[in-house]
């Protein structure tokens, strides 16, 4: 992922993931930019991995932690800063995938809870300033 706000210049930051974006969207506010992945292997098709670009501290955020495993990749912003997405459904004692319910995600409150990608798992970071 590249984020390069003048697009005459080199970009700002870079990230490297090692899945393929399939939906990806600014907030309205401009200050966050949420994506879903998914796996080009193939690997758990059911679950897009989710991420946020933070602009205020370039950081890019791992999701799923916080929120849940996201099922759908689409998703849609309600507010200037908060999304709503799909995760599996409550069914009794297991996990309904056919089913998944909303949550709301207030990017401002919950973005500080969630972890960091910064080279160490699944990100790596390079700041290009």
């Amino acid at each position: 992922m590249r984020v390069n706000p003048n697009p005459h210049k080199e970009p700002y930051v870079c990230y490297d993931l090692p899945r393929l974006i399939d939906h990806i969207a600014w907030s309205p506010d401009s200050k966050f930019l949420v994506m879903t992945t998914y796996s080009a292997g193939g690997h758990s098709p059911w679950h897009d991995m989710s991420y946020v670009y933070c602009v205020d501290d370039k950081s890019l955020r791992y999701m799923d932690d916080v929120i849940g495993l996201v099922v759908d990749a689409k998703f849609k912003f309600v507010g200037p800063h908060t999304v709503e997405m799909k995760i599996p459904g409550p069914s009794g004692p297991e996990v309904d995938f056919e089913h998944p319910k909303s949550v709301m995600i207030d990017l401002v409150k919950q973005t500080p809870l969630m972890k960091k990608q910064d080279g160490t798992k699944e990100g790596k970071v390079s700041d290009r300033q």
